[in-house]
């Protein structure tokens, strides 16, 4: 059985309606949408409203988007640096008072067992950065665990760090609140989209009832028709930011796509051979030959991933 392939993104989804609109409008009276429009209530003009409002907001949200990541970017460079100069220095001075660790509390280095448990809230994490070196740094000289010796063999400069820690923590702030008004307007196109997409498929699904020999017609009106092999399931594979996997089994010649919100890179093999193929989200590629078994890498830094394909039984 074939299968209705839709593009996910805004742009693609705004690009095949404008498709569609232009082969009704072109054929005319003869349109054989007309009579289906007219059975299920569509009213072409506001499917239309509804896809300029979404394009609209998705300008918006787009540019929201972009600079939290961008803000992203810059935030997690330095913090990362950080972070793994403080792991350093407590790993040291675990070392240094391997008789009596519980003297970490004291750094504000929280201890279960005989484990360190870092914080996953980078706002916490920063306070935590800074009582360990302010605590460090009030210890008379000969009783420091972290030296300026041990800063300089590990090209790290602690005073540099404590002062641009604070810059980091507004940093955050403003990231957060960056990627709540992001998310904000994302709500304020979705109902929008959801009218254009359920449009699209609607429409997609009649018109290859219409063409039962050949679905592929559909594609006169823009739509991507996967008419492969269908003993094979349909699988959905998630990717969490920046993961890689690798998927086993795909229908050759059949189409993949990414239905994710991450840039996909697509290499050859589960060793992930020769020069990646790049899939940006929405978008569909054919497997080729030899790509049966591939190792997928979720690209984006902020959003996850997801693959939708054909895997034979």
């Amino acid at each position: 059985m074939a299968r209705l392939i839709l593009n996910t993104t805004r742009i693609g989804t705004s690009d095949l309606y404008v498709k569609v609109l232009a082969k009704h409008t072109l054929d005319g009276a003869g349109s054989i949408l007309t009579p289906f429009f007219i059975e299920n209530e569509i009213t072409i003009t506001d499917v239309t409203s509804a896809n300029n409002a979404a394009n609209a907001a998705y300008i918006i949200f787009d540019g929201k988007q972009k600079s939290s990541e961008m803000q992203y970017v810059e935030i997690i460079n330095d913090y990362d640096g950080m972070v793994a100069d403080h792991k350093m220095c407590v790993r040291s001075a675990k070392a240094y008072y391997r008789n009596n660790p519980s003297k970490l509390g004291a750094f504000g280095v929280t201890l279960s067992g005989n484990k360190v448990v870092y914080s996953k809230n980078r706002k916490t994490m920063c306070d935590d950065m800074m009582a360990f070196i302010n605590h460090n740094a009030g210890l008379a000289v000969a009783l420091r665990p972290i030296t300026a010796a041990f800063q300089t063999n590990n090209k790290m400069d602690l005073a540099a760090n404590l002062a641009a820690l604070p810059g980091i923590k507004t940093a955050i702030d403003t990231y957060d609140q960056a990627v709540i008004d992001k998310e904000t307007n994302h709500g304020t196109f979705t109902v929008e989209e959801k009218v254009v997409i359920n449009f699209l498929r609607a429409t997609g699904h009649f018109l290859m009832g219409q063409f039962p020999v050949n679905p592929k017609k559909a594609g006169d009106w823009g739509f991507v028709v996967d008419d492969s092999p269908q003993s094979a399931k349909e699988k959905i594979k998630k990717f969490k930011i920046a993961q890689t996997a690798n998927l086993y089994d795909i229908v050759a010649e059949s189409i993949l796509q990414n239905s994710g919100l991450s840039i996909m890179a697509i290499t050859k093999g589960k060793d992930g051979t020769g020069t990646p193929i790049v899939i940006n989200p929405g978008d569909s590629w054919q497997v080729l030959p030899g790509y049966t078994t591939i190792k997928a890498k979720s690209m984006g830094l902020l959003l996850p991933g997801e693959i939708t394909y054909l895997k034979n039984h």
